[in-house]
């Protein structure tokens, strides 16, 4: 038997921003990130990557695919300064098991 479960989750990015600039490069990069987590060609400096193939998981748990919820959002604002942006990811994958009787 099997079944198919969803396993949600956050990527968080915590840095000190001190322009509306680095704030955007921070969202791209959160983006860019969940792109290639989603099997998707991405370009960094001019070289372009994929992920061709989900890393295997313990026992008979198979990654079947990987999917943004949301863009990365600003999530918490310090009185510091310190910034935390996240993005929300899910994780679809398969269960094998067998039923005790």
């Amino acid at each position: 038997c099997y079944q198919t479960c969803q396993y949600p989750f956050l990527l968080v990015f915590r840095a000190a921003p001190k322009s509306d600039g680095a704030r955007l490069r921070i969202k791209e990069y959160l983006d860019l990130i969940g792109k290639w987590l989603e099997q998707q060609v991405i370009t960094v400096d001019d070289t372009r990557y994929q992920l061709e193939k989900y890393p295997d998981l313990d026992g008979s748990r198979k990654i079947k695919s990987i999917a943004r919820t949301t863009p990365a959002y600003l999530d918490k604002a310090y009185d510091d300064g310190i910034e935390d942006w996240s993005i929300s990811i899910t994780a679809i994958y398969k269960n094998t098991f067998q039923i005790m009787r």
